[in-house]
């Protein structure tokens, strides 16, 4: 693998490669909104798909008013990390209209996180392993309530979304609009919401659905509203007693009102603490065991006064375990911990780090200073940390972790720090 090939860049410096592709990206979308589209086979396949699917779109004219809004439902059945970057559609609606009741299909993965957000009314939980039969109980009770709006928030999935939308008998259903399948979608889908920022924080794309669909009576900002994340008092408790044992100070990093409700963590021990992520979503993403072991020791050489919290989803506490006794350290700390717990210790971390995006916007709504490292570049464009204290590493050649030197780490680890 090549090292020159590999980029380590602060938020600064990713902006400014970013505002590149964007200004690319955007003479490209012009280009094609006059290019003539290719109605291929698989065009016409896809459109009779489309007509057969019994439902008649209802053209979403004119904006709802706020005012007359009384339930929406969103579809986020897929992971925490979607869901956190969703977060603004809820602080904007609710904090125009505090009786919109919001409801979210859900997935096994993040339903019992969704669950505890107080912006939410009610879920449906939907797994990927039992879909027709969960879908099938949760259209039952979905039909019980009369929606206004539907926002299906997953942008790669609009086929499947369609053919679940269909037994939903009420709402107006608005979802991303794609150049080449407009006139596909639009027999089916109320509303095509335009994708007016290119290579931009998947937050920033999704309050498009709202602003695109509901009159707020006034003006929006919507870089005024923000990812958050939510906890439980039983997490913050166990949070607590982590803190205490471990003699670890929970640092504040910002003014964001999260930390309102993290006080009791404030002032409680002497030792700062790093947060090391050894899990992923999926393999590919995911370090070996002597990487990791590797990076650890190297925290260790550059932070010689922090401790190091190591976070493992539970089904990698073997390779946690692992990890901790190879280290053999007493400053590295295995965190096996509910998550509530996690995120609540994950707010108050000097730095976290980790090799999944999910972790990483967690991080971010805390403004954590975060190192992020990619297993290819372009979910570094798709996935990457909006938090003007972070570091994102990738390497332009690469579809998996091996490009991830200890000499990388390092460089990208003292970035951080200064």
């Amino acid at each position: 693998m090549n090292d020159d090939a590999t980029l380590i860049l602060n938020f600064e410096e990713f902006i400014s490669l970013l505002k590149q592709k964007q200004e690319k990206a955007a003479i490209q979308y012009k280009l094609d909104l006059n290019k003539r589209i290719d109605k291929n086979f698989k065009w016409y396949l896809q459109y009779l798909l489309f007509k057969s699917i019994k439902r008649k779109s209802q053209k979403l004219e004119n904006k709802i008013k706020i005012k007359d809004l009384k339930r929406i439902l969103i579809i986020r059945n897929d992971g925490i990390g979607d869901y956190v970057v969703s977060t603004p559609i809820f602080s904007l609606i609710k904090s125009y209209n505090p009786n919109v009741l919001i409801d979210v299909v859900t997935s096994n993965r993040n339903d019992f996180y969704i669950n505890q957000d107080s912006n939410i009314n009610k879920t449906y939980p939907v797994s990927e392993k039992d879909f027709k039969k969960d879908w099938k109980n949760a259209v039952k009770e979905i039909n019980k309530n009369k929606y206004d709006l539907i926002f299906p928030l997953n942008a790669s999935k609009t086929t499947k979304v369609a053919f679940m939308c269909s037994k939903i008998n009420s709402g107006q259903i608005a979802v991303f609009n794609h150049n080449e399948r407009k006139e596909i979608y639009s027999q089916f889908f109320d509303k095509l919401i335009d994708n007016v920022s290119f290579f931009t924080h998947w937050s920033e794309k999704m309050i498009q659905f709202p602003l695109q669909t509901i009159d707020f009576g006034s003006v929006i900002n919507p870089l005024e509203f923000k990812s958050y994340i939510h906890f439980t008092e039983t997490g913050i408790q166990n949070a607590l007693d982590i803190l205490k044992e471990n003699n670890l100070r929970f640092i504040k990093n910002d003014n964001s009102p999260i930390y309102n409700k993290l006080n009791i963590l404030e002032n409680q021990g002497e030792s700062e603490y790093v947060t090391y992520c050894i899990s992923a979503f999926s393999p590919g993403r995911s370090l070996s065991l002597e990487k990791n072991i590797e990076l650890i020791k190297i925290i260790l050489e550059v932070l010689p006064d922090k401790k190091i919290l190591v976070s493992a989803s539970p089904s990698d506490y073997n390779k946690l375990n692992t990890i901790i006794n190879i280290v053999d350290n007493e400053k590295v700390i295995p965190l096996r911990t509910d998550f509530f717990a996690a995120i609540a210790l994950f707010a108050g971390s000097k730095y976290l780090i980790s090799p999944d995006t999910a972790n990483s916007h967690i991080a971010a709504s805390a403004n954590v200073p975060t190192l992020v490292f990619y297993h290819e570049i372009s979910f570094m464009y798709t996935w990457f940390n909006n938090s003007p204290k972070c570091v994102l590493i990738a390497n332009k050649e690469s579809k998996d972790m091996f490009y991830l030197s200890g000499d990388i780490f390092k460089a990208g680890l003292l970035k951080l720090i200064n």
